[in-house]
């Protein structure tokens, strides 16, 4: 939520920047505030940072002298096929982080032929009603399960994607809100559950480094990439809906990883554990 909550923070910046600045002062100096008050809230990540404590299973690790000495190379020695799937994982993520909430702006505008203030405007519409569904994911992966939840949305991406973009091009601002609203909420089934998913896919002893790995290359290679290859595929097919196409191909790769990962967390065992667990709290004196 804190991750979409920036997005949304820099969304509403975009939609002040152009509809308080002419374009002239937007594109001659204005565009540097943005960056000037993300180096005030530097300060302010710096003190949550160090006011931060361990997880309580990394205390009970320290105890009982389990953290691992070599985290990194026990990672690759003994879980590199999840890394690796987990890594495909992270194009669905990447692809709805950098398409979906991001290059999604600059495409209504420039292929959609909206303003730039309609455009953050959208998707700051979008992003106020995308925040709560970040709990409501969270609760029914704690419900249905981590790997379900994602299997949604790949899917969900994969056959929604085409008929999204034919119909943005068919759209006005009302529609075209509507459909990234849809769109932001398919993707907040994955968003809300990925971390998670991530985490409990490895050990405590190895689980920053497993979920590091995976996250930050896969953002690289499928979420760093995936707006220049959008705006490469519309200029060399001279077909805006192109865009589609990347997002239903990592989507796909996604699936299949997915598909083949499994998920490790089980509904039933983890409310009757919180059952038990509430129990003992009951008993004790």
């Amino acid at each position: 939520m804190a991750t979409s909550a920036g997005f949304l923070g820099a969304s509403v910046m975009a939609s002040l920047l152009n509809g308080l600045l002419p374009e002239e002062a937007v594109q001659e100096w204005g565009w540097r505030i943005p960056f000037l008050a993300a180096a005030v809230l530097t300060i302010v990540v710096r003190w949550i940072r160090r006011k931060v404590s361990d997880s309580p299973v990394r205390e009970q690790m320290e105890q009982e002298e389990a953290v691992a000495t070599a985290p990194l190379l026990e990672l690759i020695k003994g879980h590199w096929p999840s890394m690796l799937r987990m890594l495909f994982i992270m194009a669905v993520n990447a692809s709805g982080y950098y398409l979906v909430l991001t290059y999604m702006a600059t495409y209504i505008e420039v292929e959609l032929g909206l303003t730039a203030f309609q455009s953050s405007l959208i998707l700051s519409l979008a992003l106020v009603l995308y925040l709560p569904l970040i709990f409501v994911g969270a609760w029914l992966s704690d419900t249905f399960g981590r790997r379900r939840l994602s299997l949604i949305n790949a899917i969900g991406f994969t056959l929604l994607s085409y008929p999204a973009f034919v119909s943005l091009g068919q759209s006005g601002f009302l529609g075209v809100s509507l459909i990234q609203i849809s769109l932001v909420a398919l993707f907040s089934l994955n968003d809300s559950t990925f971390a998670v998913y991530f985490v409990e896919a490895v050990p405590p002893q190895v689980r920053l480094s497993g979920f590091a790995i995976p996250f930050n290359f896969g953002n690289a290679i499928f979420g760093g990439t995936a707006p220049f290859i959008a705006t490469w595929l519309i200029s060399v097919t001279d077909n805006s809906y192109s865009p589609a196409f990347l997002i239903m191909g990592l989507s796909l790769l996604g699936l299949v990883a997915l598909i083949l990962q499994g998920d490790s967390y089980d509904p039933k065992a983890a409310r009757e554990q919180a059952a038990r667990e509430e129990q003992e709290r009951l008993a004790a004196p």
